[in-house]
């Protein structure tokens, strides 16, 4: 520390130092001044670039919330879009079966206010008549999509439907009627009626297109379902029945309806149909005077002659040993005869042997049937008067033949014998089908059914 022993000097060091902290407060003000504005300007700045943020923020939640509202607009309107593309037949049908009922629930309406008087009441009847037609026909829609008989619930339908309409259209002529002209309502009592019945003609074919749906049948079958029908009714009833009785499929109810009526199968041509409707009028004939005379007789559930005596157990063992031989020699054995099929005495065999009739060769061919070639059990008909025409009076009479005894049933193992001398004989082929084994043999086509699964069988075995 310095001394001053002047007090001038002391005086003017004092004051030295006294500017001198002045100088030194006033850089320190300054400078704090500076400081503190630096601060405030890096406080304003960082201010500004939060707002900047938060504006800039602000800005981008904004956008997303409007691209997600864009988003959700355009998912809204794609999905009404396919809702409205999938519920479009939906949409129709309600506007198109909704305006003929409406008409109808105004003609009823009327009915139940103007004739009735139920006043307040009055709206439940067409809620009763044209809202009971609607139930049902949903009933019917519902056993469609069950897979479930639907007969009563449309039989109903209609019924209500049609007692909807008699009653429009009866109020409607009565109302409109005058001593003049008592049918002035007739127009409009129609239009009543007509749109009664057209709601439920419209739903009808709503529901068939859903039972063909759920039928998974294609078009070509639903089509040559609806031309079998058409084409042939009688067939189509009677292939239907042998369905429900035997729970067969179609193609084998349709196959069995034809054998039925024509004697062959649907495969065989129209001639040989017109041929075999002869064949089995003379045989139906020859049959019905043959269970007249006590010639026939019902055992097990099976038509039988009254005088076939039962098979002797030689003749069945050696048809058994016939049958195992041929299979043997099917499967590959010496191509010679069974000495079982030689042995066998099959005399019904002859009996059946039938002149076969040619298929033609070529279209300048003629054939010709001669006259009895296909007589059978002939002394059952009525003989035919003589003098009709030329060629009968021409014609040389047979002379009357002995009635004989009508051949008795053979059974399945005659059947096997005879099936295997004919495929041995080469009349039929190795592996017939049943229809070729029936027209052979002259047997029942069960029968043939049989004997072609024992051929398949042994083939298989082999």
């Amino acid at each position: 520390m310095t001394t001053y022993y002047d007090p001038r000097a002391a005086r003017m060091a004092a004051g030295a130092e006294a500017e001198t902290r002045r100088a030194q407060a006033e850089a320190l003000r300054a400078e704090t001044e500076l400081r503190v504005q630096r601060e405030r300007r890096e406080m304003e700045r960082e201010d500004l670039l939060e707002q900047r943020r938060d504006k800039a923020q602000r800005r981008a939640e904004k956008s997303r919330r409007r691209t997600e509202r864009r988003a959700a607009r355009r998912n809204m309107m794609s999905g009404l879009a396919a809702g409205v593309r999938a519920r479009a037949h939906s949409v129709i049908a309600a506007a198109a079966m909704g305006s003929p009922m409406f008409i109808a629930w105004g003609g009823q309406l009327a009915f139940a206010t103007e004739v009735m008087h139920l006043g307040a009441a009055a709206p439940t009847l067409p809620v009763a008549m044209e809202g009971s037609v609607l139930y049902t026909a949903y009933l019917t829609h519902q056993a469609i999509d069950r897979g479930l008989p639907t007969g009563r619930y449309r039989l109903l339908t209609w019924t209500m439907a049609g007692n909807a309409a008699g009653m429009n259209l009866w109020h409607q002529i009565d109302k409109y009627a005058t001593a003049a002209d008592p049918m002035a309502g007739l127009q409009v009592g129609a239009i009543y009626a007509v749109s009664s019945l057209l709601g439920i003609v419209l739903w009808e074919l709503n529901a068939g297109l859903k039972h063909q749906i759920a039928s998974r049948r294609s078009g070509a079958e639903i089509r040559r379902a609806a031309w079998r029908r058409l084409r042939y009714p009688r067939l189509s009833w009677a292939a239907a029945s042998i369905r429900a009785a035997q729970g067969c499929s179609i193609e084998d109810a349709w196959s069995a309806a034809w054998i039925d009526r024509y004697g062959v199968g649907p495969d065989a041509p129209r001639r040989d149909r017109r041929v075999a409707r002869r064949v089995l009028r003379h045989q139906s004939r020859a049959d019905r005077a043959a269970a007249k005379d006590g010639r026939l007789s019902i055992v097990g559930g099976s038509i039988v002659r009254a005088d076939a005596a039962p098979m002797p157990p030689a003749a069945k063992e050696a048809g058994e040993r016939a049958i195992a031989e041929f299979r043997a020699w099917q499967a590959g054995g010496p191509r010679q005869v069974p000495s079982s099929i030689e042995s066998i005495d099959l005399p019904r065999i002859e009996r059946l042997d039938v002149p076969r009739i040619p298929k033609p060769a070529a279209a300048t061919e003629v054939m010709s049937i001669e006259p009895g070639s296909i007589d059978r059990d002939a002394e059952t008909r009525a003989p035919r008067p003589s003098g009709s025409s030329a060629t009968r009076s021409t014609r040389p009479q047979p002379e009357p033949r002995p009635i004989e005894a009508a051949p008795a049933r053979r059974s399945i193992d005659e059947h096997r014998a005879a099936l295997a001398a004919a495929i041995e004989s080469g009349s039929i082929e190795a592996q017939p089908s049943a229809e070729a084994i029936r027209k052979t043999l002259r047997c029942s086509p069960a029968t043939a059914r049989q004997l072609r699964d024992e051929l398949a069988e042994g083939g298989a075995a082999a």
